[in-house]
């Protein structure tokens, strides 16, 4: 089960991150409170940062000049300089930890989802709290769609899928998938949303503009 979160993680940075900051992925470290720096060329590790914790989730800012990792332990949220690989900034969200998170096309907003039910909304660059998003569920996976208009978080205790509106921060969908849904990414073009369900050993295939499992 370690490896296959730790794929979801890479999963998530390949579609998201490599774009914005060129030939380097960046993996959270569970157990060892790093992050890794890949350098996806030669497959090498370049750099290894110590972060938080328990660091989980990974997002990467659209100028690839930050990196924002979620503590699963502390409920931090960790901000990466990309040029120095070091660590600048945190912002607290919650007595508990957190897991997945997400950034905005346009960089101003970041979605972090908490351990107790609740997504946590942050202003950027202003790093505080603005809103709290109650799906329903605990959830751990998020990703955002390519403009922006839609959050999608893994709701892992019920086997779904929730759907964000950005505009006001409420959810406006719920998919059924399959049981135990971790990771969560949508393709670049924003038609597909795929989803690892962790205790059916399955990954769900979603099309964004019916709402269905396809």
């Amino acid at each position: 089960m370690k490896k296959l979160f730790f794929l979801c993680t890479v999963l998530q940075i390949m579609l998201h991150g490599i774009p914005a900051i060129g030939q380097r992925a960046y993996i959270t470290n569970l157990v060892d409170s790093t992050v890794s720096v890949i350098d996806v060329v030669n497959d090498t590790v370049i750099a290894t940062i110590h972060v938080g914790v328990n660091p989980y989730g990974v997002t990467v800012s659209p100028d690839g000049t930050r990196v924002y990792i979620s503590d699963n332990y502390d409920g931090k949220v960790r901000v990466i300089n990309t040029s120095t690989n070091t660590v600048i900034d945190s912002v607290y969200l919650s007595t508990f930890g957190l897991s997945g998170i997400t950034i905005t096309p346009d960089n101003t907003k970041i979605y972090a989802s908490g351990t107790v039910g609740f997504i946590y909304v942050i202003a950027i660059p202003v790093d505080t709290i603005i809103d709290y998003i109650t799906p329903g569920v605990e959830t751990y996976g998020l990703c955002i769609s390519p403009d922006g208009k839609r959050a999608y978080a893994a709701g892992k205790g019920m086997n779904m899928v929730k759907v964000i509106n950005t505009t006001t921060d409420s959810v406006i969908q719920t998919i059924t998938v399959g049981k135990r849904p971790y990771g969560i990414c949508n393709t670049p073009d924003g038609r597909k949303i795929y989803v690892a369900n962790r205790n059916t050993r399955s990954v769900s295939v979603i099309d964004s503009i019916n709402y269905s499992v396809i």
